[in-house]
């Protein structure tokens, strides 16, 4: 399972895996998208993932068939790409939920569920660093609080998951955890 770290494109950054995770070591990939979007926005999505201790509607399984605001919603656009890039695969879909709504016992329950329904044994995620193109005057910007529900979350996931960290900034070599 390939996921971004702190919200907003980190995702859509870790599908530089993609072509090699898939083509040359044959796995298959289950995407995540722990964004700033609202999931509560995104329509016809394929299924609705119930979360204990959070209201309905705080993770969904989308495609390119879903429909989500048009402002915002790169989960059904990296679907489209992946149809069209990888035809063999389709229909592709991601996971999305909305950052800002977990902490991390809410995460931690949705990615062991999503481990234990995906048979996922491997769980990345994936910071693309694109923070370092910011200004800092910036509408609603992040902060350092998703990267860390994110880190604890996944440093606490049960049973023999392999986990990895991938830093990524702009400006320096990726650096594997």
């Amino acid at each position: 399972m390939v996921v971004g770290c702190g919200g907003g494109f980190d995702f859509v950054h870790s599908m530089l895996l993609y072509p090699e995770l898939r083509s040359v070591m044959k796995k298959r990939v289950v995407i995540g998208s722990f964004s700033f979007g609202s999931t509560r926005s995104i329509k016809l999505e394929v299924e609705e993932i119930e979360v204990e201790g959070l209201s309905k509607g705080a993770a969904k399984k989308v495609n390119a068939t879903s429909e989500g605001p048009v402002d915002y919603c790169p989960e059904v656009g990296l679907c489209h790409h992946l149809d069209e890039s990888f035809p063999q695969d389709a229909p592709h879909y991601v996971y999305a939920f909305s950052a800002r709504e977990y902490t991390v016992p809410t995460l931690t329950t949705l990615y062991n569920k999503l481990i234990e329904r995906e048979n996922v044994d491997c769980v990345i995620i994936f910071d693309g660093g694109s923070d370092s193109l910011m200004r800092g005057n910036e509408t609603g910007l992040g902060d350092p609080v998703e990267d860390s529900v994110s880190v604890t979350t996944v440093a606490h996931l049960k049973g023999s998951v392999h986990l990895f960290l991938i830093l990524c900034p702009l400006d320096a070599k990726c650096v594997l955890h």
